[in-house]
């Protein structure tokens, strides 16, 4: 699993777009894009095969840490979008410190096993 971060400066809006992608065997798997200084997710995606497994949650975390914020709800939602904040702020996840190697976080989130998904 590797994360990477790239930003943007869009002069039409005055604004700096971040764009954080997720891969997995080198190919995209999820994608989280935010506008800084705004604390919510503009635009996000998610493999298919990849949903309901905790990223967009470990996300959300990776990202508040990163940027040092509290990643709140837009208030333009797709519906999917609307479950995830309603089991977002239910659940209370424990991975593992953000400190920790996320190589390592993922592959316990996912139960990576040589190069396996299950």
């Amino acid at each position: 699993i590797k994360i990477t971060k790239n930003a943007a400066y869009f002069p039409v809006t005055s604004s700096i777009i971040i764009k954080y992608h997720v891969y997995y065997d080198n190919k995209e798997i999820g994608y989280f894009k935010l506008t800084e200084g705004y604390n919510f997710i503009d635009n996000m995606r998610v493999d298919e095969k990849f949903q309901h497994r905790g990223l967009a949650t470990f996300m959300h975390d990776y990202i508040e840490q990163d940027l040092g914020i509290k990643i709140i709800p837009s208030e333009d939602l797709t519906d999917d979008g609307e479950e995830f904040y309603k089991f977002r702020s239910k659940k209370k996840w424990y991975l593992l410190s953000l400190s920790s190697n996320y190589s390592e976080v993922l592959k316990e989130l996912f139960q990576i096993k040589e190069n396996t998904v299950e």
